[in-house]
C-alpha cells in the first residue's frame, strides 16, 4: 500500500521534522511505500500540494490537527476527497485525541477513520489489515481507533506504550533534519545538522494549560520514559 503523510501549511512559530509522522512512518511495515509531504518546509501553495496527492494516488493519506486547523483540514478533506475519491483520510493529533467524537461528527462526510493517542503499533496493525482487507465488523479490534458505525462515532479502547525503547526511530530519511532551518534549535547548538526527539510520553503533573497528561497519560515511572539515546546516536549517524 501507498501511505502518504502530509503537514499542511499552517500557523507555526517553528518549523521542524513532523516527528509524529516520522514516527509512524518508521512502525509501518517495510512492505508498504511511505512518504511524508511538509508544506510547511517546503511553501509550495496548495496547488501545488494538491497535483502531488493526484500524482501519488496514495492508498491512505494521514492528517493531524491541533484546534486551530480544523477550518483547514474541512476545506482540505473537501478537495481530497474530490481529487482522490478512493484514499481513505485518517486523522490524528491533539484535537482528535482530546475530543474525537464532536471532531469526527464535524468531519463526517469527509474523513474515514480517526486515531486517539499514542497510536504507533496501532496503526502499522491498521494499515496491514486494510491491505489485505477488512471487514467492518472487525474495527473494534484495534486500539486507538475511531471509526463509523451506522451513523454512531465509535471510539476504541485507547492503548498507551509503556516500554518506549521497543518503539522504532522515526524514518529520518524522510524528515531529514538537513532539509529544515537552524531554528528554533540554532539558539541552543553549536553544530548542524540537528534533529529533534520525544524522550518521553506521559507526564506526572497536573498543569491546566498542557494537554500531555490527557494524551499521553500520567506516568510516575520515569524508567519508562527514557528513550535508547544509544539508539537514537546511530540512527543521526546514518545522515553524517
Amino acid at each position: 500500500m501507498k501511505i502518504l503523510f502530509v503537514q499542511p501549511m499552517a500557523v507555526a512559530d517553528e518549523i521542524i521534522p513532523p516527528l509524529h509522522f516520522g514516527y509512524l512512518a518508521g512502525s509501518i511495515s517495510k512492505g508498504h511505500e511511505v512518504r511524508i509531504l511538509d508544506q510547511l518546509k517546503d511553501r509550495y501553495n496548495l496547488k501545488h500540494l494538491l497535483s502531488i496527492i493526484l500524482r501519488e494516488n496514495p492508498d491512505v493519506i494521514g492528517l493531524s490537527a491541533y484546534t486551530k486547523d480544523l477550518s483547514f483540514i474541512y476545506k482540505f478533506s473537501i478537495k481530497l476527497n474530490h481529487i482522490v475519491p478512493d484514499s481513505k483520510i485518517v486523522l490524528g493529533g491533539v484535537q482528535m485525541t482530546l475530543m474525537p467524537e464532536e471532531t469526527f461528527r464535524y468531519l463526517w462526510n469527509y474523513v474515514d477513520f480517526g486515531f486517539v493517542g499514542e497510536c504507533e503499533a496501532d496503526f502499522s496493525k491498521f494499515v496491514d489489515a486494510f491491505e489485505i482487507g477488512i471487514e467492518n465488523e472487525n474495527f473494534k479490534d484495534f486500539s486507538n481507533l475511531v471509526w463509523k458505525n451506522n451513523g454512531e462515532v465509535i471510539v476504541n479502547k485507547k492503548n498507551i506504550p509503556n516500554q518506549l525503547d521497543a518503539l522504532p526511530f522515526p524514518r529520518w530519511e524522510l524528515v531529514d533534519p538537513r532539509g529544515y532551518p537552524k531554528a528554533p534549535h540554532g539558539a541552543f547548538l553549536k553544530q548542524f545538522p540537528a534533529a529533534p526527539i520525544i524522550t518521553s510520553r506521559g507526564c506526572p503533573y497536573p498543569c491546566t494549560f498542557c494537554a500531555a497528561s490527557s494524551i499521553s497519560e500520567k506516568k510516575s515511572d520515569t524508567d519508562q520514559w527514557t528513550m535508547s539515546l544509544k539508539k537514537f546516536n546511530c540512527s543521526i549517524k546514518n545522515l553524517m
